[in-house]
């Protein structure tokens, strides 16, 4: 629970940090002071004993901060706590005197709490605000946690919450993904394995019913040999052309059956696209079947590859092409076949290499790259390389001497030999964006890397090191340029606290050092009233407290003296800030700002 709660507190002093280790505390009742401190945008707190002193030197009262509190104090207070003095008075015949001793106990502690009450300012509402309300910073505003306790929160963490919800959900997306993903694949490799099973267990049939008819006819030829007359020689020559097309109807079976394996994927994926693509999951784009390899391409740009028992055959249609065009890459077969793919949001095809890469050649890509594609002149082939960190790849086909070509520290280095000049003739590259939203003063006010935003304008991919507020977006470039407006309102504030500080600070008149905080100026006040209404006058005398909490004696006229020279300092302090202020006004630039100090 904090400290104050429950608690009848008068506020005796407020100072600010800055870093400082000793405060002047004179007038200051040490029976009945609590040091306070506070970090920025938490309560105030106790300063342990063990990390503060007391200390008179020269006639002034010092407070001497130690370093664990130094290092993390943002503003101190000095506040008394008033405890209840009154009790009931039970006594049945009471002495006058130990009744007028418990009556002024009583009026003591309605002071104190009708004090209280007056300096607190705060209008109840709520059975909740039964705690102490702290200070509001600049760009902060009351709220309650999910504790039902009200804090200051900054206007700044709620981006940092944003990012959190942000970051969250993706991770709940690629998890999804990841899960559908792993169905996905088994499913279809479960399906093609069975496709193919059942293609291979035809095939077998095939040729066992061939393999019987053309035993059966050997010897059936064998036998009837020597029995043959013209008639039979044409039957034997029409039963070889039958055989012959039954053989050519056999090699088309075997073909038809290794070039559909892909079709046969691709179809049943298609019939199932729904099934397979889950709620927000990655779809299946495209199918690549090389020899027993099938590569299942997705529309987050990743690609799996799986390993199927295929039958003998020409290999699989590779990639002979890339076009973009309306938000659509086209992705072109060697067979001339093509399917188009929708670009996400955020993404676009971009060709930064087009001609003949020498070996050594090296080509940079970029910050904001996620997918590489790299066309080779020898094997008419298009390599995929996805942004996961540096990437080698050994692309010669056989009969050629081997080389390699990958990428690292986003630049794509081709370690060729000198034989083969021109085996890169194009690098296209897929770029991921980011998106902001500007003000009509070109400022940007928000940003996102994913999902959409009204009225947001694609840009490269930025890292923002300071407030977003502080960034413009001009001649299609993000710029950093300090928002002077909210600089000028933080630095206005530092100046309002400064000349608080220095209106109530201690004032010494004729050699005696008088406080005037605010409950101090209500009893000069008073002294003016008295004299104005001719109650006193300026001969009359009255105690009172200095700093240092001696007494003495003054004349009424003497006491006006302290008030008409409060008044004096006040106007010279008010003066000073509307002068700093019309200087601040005027500052084009942070440094300019900056530079602004109450000396």
């Amino acid at each position: 629970m904090d400290f104050k709660t429950g608690k009848i507190i008068e506020i005796v002093r407020e100072f600010l940090a800055n870093g400082e280790d000793k405060f002047e505390i004179n007038g200051v009742d040490l029976s009945k002071a609590v040091f306070m401190y506070r970090e920025r945008n938490t309560s105030f707190i106790p300063i342990p004993k063990g990390n503060y002193t007391t200390k008179l030197e020269s006639n002034v009262l010092y407070l001497n901060i130690d370093d664990n509190i130094k290092a993390k104090a943002y503003e101190y207070q000095i506040i008394y706590t008033s405890d209840m003095k009154a009790g009931k008075y039970l006594e049945e015949y009471p002495e006058l005197k130990v009744l007028v001793t418990k009556y002024n106990d009583l009026i003591d502690d309605v002071t104190n709490i009708i004090k209280y009450a007056k300096s607190t300012g705060v209008k109840v509402d709520t059975l909740k605000m039964t705690q102490i309300l702290t200070p509001l910073e600049p760009n902060t505003f009351w709220a309650m946690n999910e504790d039902e306790k009200i804090v200051t929160f900054p206007l700044g963490d709620l981006n940092s919450k944003y990012e959190q919800m942000v970051s969250k959900l993706k991770k709940e997306v690629e998890e999804l993904i990841k899960s559908t993903k792993e169905t996905s694949l088994s499913e279809i490799e479960a399906a093609a394995k069975n496709k193919i099973s059942e293609f291979t267990e035809e095939l077998k049939n095939k040729v066992n019913e061939l393999n019987t008819i053309f035993n059966k006819a050997q010897e059936d030829i064998k036998n009837s040999v020597d029995r043959l007359n013209n008639d039979e020689k044409e039957a034997i020559k029409e039963f070889e052309r039958i055989l012959s097309e039954k053989i050519n109807s056999l090699n088309a079976l075997s073909d038809e059956l290794k070039n559909s394996l892909s079709s046969a994927v691709a179809k049943y994926i298609a019939d199932n696209r729904d099934k397979l693509k889950g709620d927000r999951g990655a779809g299946i784009t495209s199918i690549t079947a090389v020899q027993d390899k099938v590569t299942v391409n997705y529309d987050d740009s990743k690609s799996t590859v799986f390993t199927v028992p295929t039958v003998a055959g020409k290999d699989g249609q590779g990639i002979k092409d890339l076009s973009y065009a309306n938000n659509k890459l086209k992705i072109t077969m060697s067979d001339n076949s093509s399917k188009e793919v929708e670009i996400k949001s955020g993404l676009t095809l971009k060709i930064v290499f087009k001609g003949s890469l020498r070996a050594g050649g090296k080509i940079n890509l970029g910050e904001n790259w996620k997918i590489c594609f790299v066309n080779s002149a020898y094997n008419n082939h298009i390599e995929t390389i996805i942004n996961t960190g540096n990437k080698i790849h050994g692309t010669m086909p056989e009969g050629y001497l081997y080389s390699t070509y990958g990428i690292k520290n986003n630049e794509f280095i081709f370690d060729g030999n000198v034989n083969m000049d021109g085996e890169i003739q194009q690098i296209t590259i897929l770029e991921w964006y980011m998106k902001i939203v500007i003000d009509k003063n070109k400022r940007i006010v928000a940003y996102t890397t994913i999902g959409e935003m009204q009225e947001a304008i694609e840009v490269d991919n930025f890292k923002f090191i300071h407030p977003i507020d502080d960034y413009i977006y001009e001649n299609g470039k993000i710029k950093y340029s300090p928002n002077i407006d909210r600089l000028k309102k933080i630095k206005r504030e530092e100046l309002k606290a400064v000349r608080t500080n220095k209106l109530y600070e201690n004032i010494t008149v004729n050699g005696d050092t008088f406080q005037v905080r605010t409950e101090d100026l209500e009893n000069f006040w008073e002294v003016d009233y008295m004299l104005k209404n001719k109650e006193v006058v300026e001969s009359d005398k009255r105690n009172w407290v200095l700093s240092d909490n001696s007494i003495k004696t003054f004349t009424y006229s003497q006491l006006m003296e302290v008030l008409t020279e409060f008044i004096k300092r006040k106007a010279d302090i008010f003066e000073k800030f509307g002068a700093l202020s019309i200087k601040l006004e005027a500052c084009k630039s942070a440094e300019e700002i900056e530079a602004i100090k109450w000396q």
